[in-house]
């Protein structure tokens, strides 16, 4: 239990820190660094929230959210803490 609790706060960060840089389709290098990350050590992350679509690829390098609103949807429920480390 502890480990989805663990994915669930690392799946919020990320979409988080994707609302943060605002509407449409972001670099995840971008929400990556954001987070303080490398873009390959959330991999996982991004294939949970694709998997679950909640996000999607809209071409390489880029992630958006499946559902219209939803980046400030998010911004409103899931304000990203700049001072936390998601590692």
């Amino acid at each position: 239990m502890a480990c989805r609790d663990q994915g669930a706060r690392t799946e919020r960060a990320y979409a988080g820190a994707m609302a943060a840089l605002g509407d449409g389709p972001q670099q995840s290098s971008r929400v990556a660094e954001l987070l303080g990350r490398k873009p390959t050590s959330l991999s996982t992350v991004r294939d949970d929230l694709m998997r679950n679509a909640v996000i999607y690829a809209p071409q390489r390098g880029l992630v958006d959210f499946t559902v219209p609103h939803c980046a400030a949807y998010v911004r409103r429920r899931y304000p990203i803490d700049r001072e936390r480390s998601y590692s």
